[in-house]
Parts: C-alpha cells; structure tokens; sequence
C-alpha cells in the first residue's frame, strides 16, 4: 500500500470533493460520507471506462482512476478501524469507570456493615 501512496504522490494525484480537488494526504482530513462518496465517483468513472472502446481508452488514465480508488476505500478502511477502536477504547473506560465506583460503594458497604468498636480500633490504628 506503501508504494500506491508513493506512485500517487509522484504523479500528483487529485480527488474531487464537495470544495474541489484534493490531493493525497488531504483525504485523510475528509469526512467518511464525502470519501464515500468520492469512492463511488471513482467506482462510477472504473465502470464506465471500462465500457468504452478500449482503442480509445487511455491505460494511464485507468490505472489513475484504479490507484485512486484502491487508496480511497484503503483511506475508508483505515478511518473506520480507528473509529471502532476508539468506541472500544471508550467503552472499556466507561465499564472501568463504573466498575471503580460499585468497588467503592462495596468498600464503603462493608466498612458500614462493621461494629462501632471494629471501626474505633482501625481508626486507632490509621
């Protein structure tokens, strides 16, 4: 994948997005819905070449369109991974989080449950 960002670069690739064209590393600061839809764009303009009379279709032009599909739905890919982890991330610290406090309140359970004379010896002894 290294190398399609590398061959994209080089050629000076661009993407059209809802405020014009873009190039490869601002793709990554896109929303998921305008990648989506600059995927389908790209998808579109594949499938549509692909109908042409291939006397007259450009290769060059093909595998620009190809490479910059690859390296939208890799951009998609990538921004949609890192979102689930981030949930995930979320989600662990929210249940660590609860799971902290119902310790406390067992803690604080059990140090009620105590007589007076067991809490005045640990008070004592603090």
């Amino acid at each position: 994948m290294e190398e399609l960002f590398i061959k994209a670069s080089r050629l000076k690739l661009r993407f059209k997005a809802h405020n014009g064209s873009v190039n490869v590393e601002d793709l990554w600061d896109l929303s998921l819905e305008t990648l989506n839809l600059s995927a389908k764009a790209l998808n579109k303009a594949l499938k549509d070449s692909a109908e042409e009379d291939y006397i007259k279709t450009k290769p060059a032009a093909n595998k620009e369109l190809e490479m910059g599909f690859e390296i939208v739905k890799y951009i998609i890919n990538t921004k949609l991974e890192e979102a689930a982890a981030k949930k995930l991330s979320a989600e662990k610290k929210a249940l660590k989080q609860k799971i902290m406090g119902l310790m406390e309140e067992k803690k604080d359970a059990a140090l009620s449950a105590k007589s007076l004379e067991e809490l005045q010896a640990e008070l004592d002894q603090l």
